[in-house]
């Protein structure tokens, strides 16, 4: 950006049009871009709360089905408790899952079938197998 501003600064260029498209552009795709995130995070927070909404309806749903001689013997604190963990292993499953994990794969697959489509399958296939052998150490 320094350099496009100090071209728009000198008096040697004949057209500075297409810089300045080029500068409009880039700030309009910037702009573009906080959107889309400031979207994706309003988008993941409702997925989320919905989904832990639903496994928290379905638990307590189950738990009520029990027999009173179960919760007799048992400790409602306790099963408290374990529901709560199993709330938040769910919503971290999700938001490991749906949010970076499935995205990451996608992008992945496009950028490999972008090399592969302009003429380098070596590039795209060791992209292809990078991004596979740091997934298994990473889950490793």
């Amino acid at each position: 950006i320094k350099h496009a501003v100090d071209l728009l600064s000198s008096t040697e260029t004949p057209s500075t049009r297409p810089l300045v498209t080029t500068l409009l552009t880039f700030f309009a795709l910037q702009i573009a871009s906080m959107l889309v995130t400031a979207i994706q995070s309003v988008t993941k927070q409702i997925v989320s709360l919905d989904s832990e909404r639903r496994f928290a309806v379905h638990t307590f749903r189950h738990l009520h089905s029990l027999s009173l001689s179960y919760h007799l013997e048992k400790h409602i604190g306790e099963i408290t408790q374990i529901m709560s963990r199993g709330t938040d292993s769910v919503s971290t499953l999700i938001n490991t899952f749906m949010f970076f994990l499935l995205p990451c794969v996608f992008e992945v697959i496009i950028v490999s079938a972008v090399f592969w489509k302009l003429g380098t399958p070596t590039i795209a296939l060791s992209t292809l197998i990078a991004v596979g052998v740091y997934f298994c150490f990473t889950l490793a």
